[in-house]
């Protein structure tokens, strides 16, 4: 850090200075969606950014334009992206990353103990964050870093600090008589922009009246890779809203284990260490990170405390023992849950695998839409929706160890199976509305059940065991099958749809990330083909006609991703939008329809609907 020389000014080094620009020029990341890649913009003809934080970014700068000083808000976004690329080393073809953490402090109070030569460097608290840096020293002060790596509340603060720069240069033309010097002065706390490189910047994406010359990239989210999450603070028993930060996870420069997220960047010692994965919030006017040491590889977990009055490299406070548990994967120093039956032995869970994240399980029954979920306390319940009026939600007895799926018959029977605790496969009947409890499949599982029911009194279940392979069992007519493996090796929970009677259609994702599908045709199982894709969360998969199927999943931008098999042709991967933050599940509809539900990265239920003839409808929010 350096002094401005201006009184009330602090000023911090950013992530990339100028003389090293030239070093990343040749680093490009891809960017990849279920679809194909999206092409990246020359840098000659547009600079790029992030579609959700360029919408933040014009939001916050409508929201804080001042016309008394001659600053619209176009004027004032242009003001607001520049730093972005200096700031966070973006350069070329590839957005800032909302995710990026500071490169170039060695402060011995960031470190662990406040040891430099610590073993366990890689508990380190960045300073600086987000697409502007944000510094506890300075500007990022008054949040935790999850605050300033979203560009929907970072963007408002970067927005106003811009704001009251620009109006304060403008009251005094005798000191700042040009536009040049007021914008010099605008940008002065962000180090980067020194020499005149914001400015070139801003000449490129701004004619005077309205933003040009920017291209968007809708796989750069507004948390640029950051995990929202539920935890539990053992210290307080507060349960509270937490970020999980995996730089292996970041979107923008960076991606791909690159640039400033490259976990070897310290290789020379000029570098600060980088991060590995931790979790973040605020909480009584602190900001708490913690490392796990299922995250760091050291021996245990981490917590480093910042006084939000305080500079993280005098301020900080070290700790280590188990001090948080992640509710909405059951990672950390996590109590064991209540079991879902009566006594049943409670052990460790097992790993979490990709896809278990607080989707939701979808049924159809008669006119009525079913939905079952884990709270984000585990505990499992479930609704109904007749268009148009939603049920209140009935909760179940017990803490769910996955996300809960469901299938039926007729017009009020309904079944609900998670896995519980100890690992095993359960099992809740429905009837009028009313759960009769919880019963074990017995087995040993490290995902999700997926379940269907192609005729009453049966229904088919389908786990990934503890060898990683697909293992399958049935109930027929109240007698329970037994498990027995289909082999193949899948990395988050199945799914499984059916068209007909004695038909099953089950989908699972590969270890290359692809999805993968395998058949019961009444007599025996098909052998494993692929279906292509990237998918990054447990398929989805619904049957609304005979010989139709419909599949779905989370894309590496987090968009949700279609196929359908129309009888004769799969149809190519196509997206139907939206940004989310849990696996969708699709149910078969009325009139030949299916619908599909997942969580958005507000928390909330939002469902779409395909009719019959393909055509998908817009997000509405399901209550």
């Amino acid at each position: 850090m350096t002094s401005s020389g201006r009184a009330g000014t602090v000023r911090w080094r950013g992530l990339m200075p100028r003389s090293r620009l030239r070093l990343l020029l040749p680093v490009v990341a891809v960017i990849l969606g279920v679809s194909g890649p999206l092409v990246a913009a020359s840098p000659s003809s547009a600079r790029p950014m992030g579609g959700q934080p360029l919408d933040d970014i014009v939001a916050a700068a409508n929201a804080a334009a001042r016309p008394d000083c001659s600053l619209s808000g176009a004027r004032l976004a242009a003001l607001m992206i520049p730093p972005t690329y200096p700031e966070t080393g973006a350069t070329g073809s590839v957005p800032p990353s909302p995710m990026t953490l500071s490169r170039w402090d060695l402060a011995p109070g960031l470190f662990f103990n406040s040891d430099p030569n610590t073993p366990y460097s890689r508990a380190f608290f960045n300073p600086g964050v987000g697409m502007w840096q944000f510094d506890s020293a300075g500007l990022g002060r008054p949040h935790a870093a999850s605050y300033f790596m979203n560009t929907q509340t970072a963007a408002p603060a970067a927005a106003a600090t811009m704001a009251q720069r620009w109006c304060f240069a403008w009251a005094r033309p005798s000191t700042y008589p040009t536009d040049s010097l007021r914008m010099a002065y605008v940008w002065d706390p962000w180090h980067a922009c020194d020499k005149g490189y914001c400015h070139q910047v801003f000449l490129e994406i701004f004619n005077g009246t309205s933003l040009v010359n920017l291209v968007r990239f809708e796989a750069v989210t507004r948390t640029g890779g950051m995990q929202h999450r539920s935890c539990q603070d053992l210290g307080s028993s507060a349960v509270l809203d937490c970020y999980w930060v995996n730089p292996a996870l970041a979107e923008g420069y960076g991606a791909g284990s690159v640039a400033w997220a490259n976990p070897n960047r310290n290789s020379n010692n000029s570098n600060s260490p980088l991060s590995a994965p931790f979790y973040v919030y605020e909480f009584a006017g602190k900001e708490y990170r913690h490392w796990l040491a299922a995250d760091t590889g050291y021996p245990a977990d981490i917590l480093a405390v910042r006084p939000l009055s305080g500079n993280a490299r005098t301020s900080l406070t070290w700790s280590t023992g188990p001090a948080l548990c992640d509710l909405s994967q059951n990672r950390g120093a996590c109590v064991p849950p209540p079991p879902l039956g009566p006594n049943r032995p409670v052990t460790a869970s097992h790993p979490s695998i990709v896809g278990q994240g607080r989707g939701v399980g979808l049924v159809s029954l008669g006119d009525s839409l079913m939905i079952a979920e884990r709270r984000s306390d585990g505990v499992p319940r479930f609704s109904s929706y007749n268009a148009p009026f939603w049920s209140g939600w009935t909760y179940m007895d017990g803490v769910a160890m996955s996300d809960v799926e469901a299938a039926g018959w007729g017009t009020d029977h309904l079944e609900l199976f998670t896995r519980g605790a100890d690992g095993a496969i359960w099992r809740n009947v429905v009837e009028g509305g009313l759960p009769a409890g919880w019963t074990s499949l017995g087995g040993s599982f490290t995902s999700g059940p997926a379940v269907v029911s192609w005729a009453p009194g049966r229904v088919d279940v389908f786990g990934r065991g503890l060898d990683g392979g697909l293992w399958a069992s049935y109930i027929s007519d109240g007698v329970f099958s037994g498990w027995y493996p289909l082999g193949g090796v899948i990395i988050a929970d199945p799914e499984v749809a059916s068209w007909g009677p004695n038909r099953l259609d089950i989908f699972a994702v590969g270890s290359d990330r692809q999805l993968w599908h395998i058949a019961w045709n009444g007599s025996a199982f098909t052998p494993w083909e692929s279906w292509g894709g990237t998918i990054t969360s447990s398929p989805a998969a619904t049957s609304a006609a005979p010989d139709r199927i419909d599949v779905a999943g989370r894309g590496v931008n987090g968009a949700v991703y279609v196929r359908h098999w129309n009888g004769t042709n799969l149809l190519p991967w196509a997206t139907i939008g939206g940004v989310i933050s849990s696996a969708p599940d699709l149910a078969a509809a009325t009139g030949g329809s299916s619908v599909l539900v997942a969580r958005g990265q507000d928390g909330n239920l939002y469902r779409a609907t395909r009719d019959s003839s393909g055509v998908w409808s817009g997000w509405a929010r399901t209550p």
